[in-house]
């Protein structure tokens, strides 16, 4: 199994690609 640890620049990264990248 894969266990995904964000950062917080990590997490606030995924954040703006999820929201430029629907």
């Amino acid at each position: 199994m894969l266990k995904l640890q964000f950062t917080e620049s990590d997490r606030l990264v995924f954040q703006y690609e999820r929201y430029h990248h629907p």
